[in-house]
């Protein structure tokens, strides 16, 4: 019986525990759904563009707030759990005290639960927020809870407050505006005009209205009219016209805008913009855009062939600096007036800046169309201008580009007649040239040589040359002429004659000129140092036009002298006396300024330029140097000897020491040593040599008879 019972309560027991274990694993299952179920809950809300949140009374506490809080306010989450008052501390000050009256009242009935107020972020953004609340309550009735979601509603309200604006402003300018409003029917009936549209016309609105408006009336149109106002007067109106709703019947709303004074403005300004202010003839603008539809006709062959003659006047520099602007002004207009009389029809006749014209000859049938036109355009310049009750006579030089579906751009047709022109002004004054490619090859050339010039001067290719200078009466070497050379990366050697002009025209020869300087100091200090402590070797530097008009080039001098410190009476600056008199007052301060700094002055080709002896004497200067063509040309019976004899003697009167210069024979330097010529320089003693080539001469010659 036992063994009965026993087996009845194991089999009790297992059911019990079978049954145990049912229920645990059907809760497990239950629990873990709803985990399920709150995870999908709250990535939902999470997802949410609004903020939804829970709050527990009456400590308001949150409950619930979604992650969509932190990307509206701006902060964690868990900040608002630490500090319930948070969001109310975020609030805008000015719409803070509404949400405190709501939050104190929040269990009264009459209290709008429903709010939008504004937010101040951390980083300053200002968010506007609608705020939808609602009071939870239990079984008993007692509220537990207030629950809510918040939408951003900022962009709306940007959209409102530009419609507010939008609309205020639209109310101003329909109480204060100056325009002519016209309404229309269908058939063209006045119903309606205000009080700017009797005034454009000079009619009341009692004349106006029911009268017939002979105007196309297409919705949004817009054009420009003529109005007869009453007493006479022509008006141009600007026309606006757009579909309303007049009184509940379809009618057109007309708009007149007086434009007629600004129309006179715009005129006056187009005219001005494609016209010369001084000569009243076309401009630039003008001329470019022209060029432009013809060479677009061009592209096809279908367009005629055409012409540009770029003229520049000759000299007329010296006009401005003798006689003033003023002058040059009216020199202009004349000049304007025989070229208007020069041509016939089919040309453009331009301004091109300055003293450069230009003339677009139209439907040319050959080559000496242009060139004859050319010719009279020298003809009927070359009689003399009366101005001011003296006469001038002035020329010009022209270049001619001819037309070719080549050109694509109005800049290279007239950069090809500039060329042109440039290559007249080579010739001499009053010169015609008629482009050719080889033209453009050798500005393409030159071009290239100015940037690799500008490179050069970065990349430190140059090197100094020099020449020896001796004494003719000693027989000694006393110094040397630095010259610059460039020695180009790949091409080597470079000729001076090469380069130099395109320096001076472009002013690389400025930063060029310091080099050489700096250069010609330095070696001549380590020279002194080197060799002989006693005896003072000189260095001669030329200055060129562009350095003379440096505003910087005493200071850079004395920058030099200091940095290499050597006797400024070891160096001497070298200037023609042609740069002299084309820059006389300028040149004058700046050798001034140099002998007091007691650096020798030499004036450079001295007999060659157009100096007066007259102002020889108020010169600074300390040397006369003579040009190497009267030393090539100097043998007996010639008169470049007594020339020279002259320029000799008169130095001497006015205690100036002389240097020749181009000194090739012996028979050259014995001439020179009778006139008492003190210096010398040329092939006989040395060519231009390196820096290395000119130690060894002062290692074997120094102080050596000749």
């Amino acid at each position: 019986m036992t063994e009965i019972i026993d087996l009845y309560l194991k089999d009790l027991l297992s059911q019990y525990f079978l049954s145990i274990s049912e229920d645990t694993i059907s809760l497990q299952k239950i629990e873990n759904g709803i985990k399920q179920s709150q995870a999908q809950l709250k990535s939902i809300l999470d997802s949410l563009k609004d903020i939804v949140w829970s709050v527990s009374l009456p400590s308001f506490q949150y409950i619930y707030l979604n992650k969509t809080a932190e990307d509206i306010y701006g902060i964690s989450i868990s900040e608002f759990f630490k500090n319930s008052n948070l969001w109310l501390e975020m609030v805008h000050p000015e719409d803070r005290s509404n949400i405190k009256q709501l939050a104190r009242n929040w269990d009264q009935s009459d209290i709008n639960k429903d709010i939008e107020y504004r937010i101040i972020r951390p980083d300053g953004q200002i968010r506007w927020l609608h705020n939808r609340i609602q009071v939870i309550y239990n079984e008993q009735k007692k509220p537990v809870r207030l629950d809510g979601i918040i939408t951003d509603i900022t962009e709306r309200k940007k959209t409102e407050i530009a419609l507010q604006q939008s609309e205020h402003r639209l109310s101003q300018i329909i109480t204060t505006i100056s325009d002519g409003l016209i309404v229309v029917d269908y058939e063209g009936t006045v119903k309606f005009v205000n009080a700017a549209t009797e005034k454009l016309f000079g009619r009341t609105k009692q004349e106006l209205i029911d009268q017939k408006l002979g105007i196309p009336f297409v919705d949004g149109d817009r054009t420009e009219i003529y109005i007869r106002h009453s007493n006479g007067h022509l008006i141009i109106a600007e026309i606006r016209i757009s579909e309303i709703t007049w009184k509940q019947e379809n009618a057109y709303l007309i708009s007149l805008r007086d434009i007629t004074d600004r129309k006179y403005i715009t005129d006056q300004l187009q005219y001005h913009a494609t016209h010369d202010p001084l000569t009243d003839l076309f401009n630039r603008n003008f001329l470019l855009e022209k060029l432009q539809n013809l060479l677009e006709k061009n592209k096809n062959q279908s367009g005629k062939s055409f012409a540009i003659l770029f003229l520049d006047l000759d000299d007329f520099k010296v006009v401005n600096d003798s006689l003033g602007h003023l002058a040059g002004d009216q020199l202009l207009i004349m000049i304007t007036k025989r070229l208007q009389n020069s041509l016939g029809q089919n040309h453009t006749l331009a301004r091109f800046g300055g003293d450069e014209f230009t003339i677009l000859l139209e439907n040319i049938k050959e080559t000496q169309d242009a060139i004859i036109a050319a010719q009279k355009i020298h003809s009927n310049l070359t009689y003399p201008y009366n101005l001011n009750g003296q006469q001038i006579f002035i020329n010009t030089s022209i270049g001619i580009a001819l037309s070719s579906p080549d050109y694509t751009h109005p800049y290279e047709i007239l950069r090809d007649a500039d060329i042109a022109m440039y290559q007249s002004k080579k010739q001499g004054k009053g010169a015609c040239t008629l482009f050719n490619q080889q033209m453009h090859e050798q500005a393409v050339k030159r071009l290239q040589m100015e940037i690799e010039l500008r490179q050069a001067i970065e990349q430190q290719e140059f090197i100094a040359h020099y020449q020896p200078i001796f004494s003719l009466t000693t027989g000694k070497l006393i110094g040397f002429e630095a010259l610059i050379r460039w020695q180009h990366s790949q091409k080597g050697l470079i000729s001076p004659a090469e380069f130099i002009p395109i320096a001076e025209e472009t002013g690389l020869i400025v930063p060029m000129g310091k080099w050489i300087l700096l250069e010609a100091c330095t070696q001549l200090k380590q020279w002194q140092e080197q060799y002989d402590h006693e005896h003072i070797l000189q260095i001669s530097v030329n200055l060129s036009s562009k350095q003379l008009r440096d505003p910087y080039l005493v200071q850079e001098i004395d920058k030099i002298l200091t940095h290499t410190e050597i006797n400024p009476q070891n160096l001497k600056i070298e200037i023609t006396e042609s740069l002299l008199m084309e820059n006389f007052d300028t040149a004058m301060n700046i050798l001034l300024q140099l002998q007091e700094r007691n650096t020798q002055l030499c004036l450079d080709d001295f007999g060659t330029g157009y100096s007066s002896l007259s102002y020889l004497h108020r010169f600074p200067v300390d040397i006369l140097k003579i040009d190497r063509s009267f030393v090539m040309q100097m043998h007996s019976g010639n008169n470049n000897l007594e020339i020279i004899r002259t320029i000799i003697t008169l130095a001497h009167s006015l205690n100036m020491r002389v240097i020749a210069e181009g000194i090739e024979t012996e028979s050259q330097l014995s001439q020179l040593k009778s006139l008492n010529c003190e210096q010398g320089q040329g092939y006989l003693f040395s060519k231009p040599v390196p820096q290395e080539v000119a130690e060894s001469l002062i290692k074997e010659s120094l102080y050596s008879a000749l």
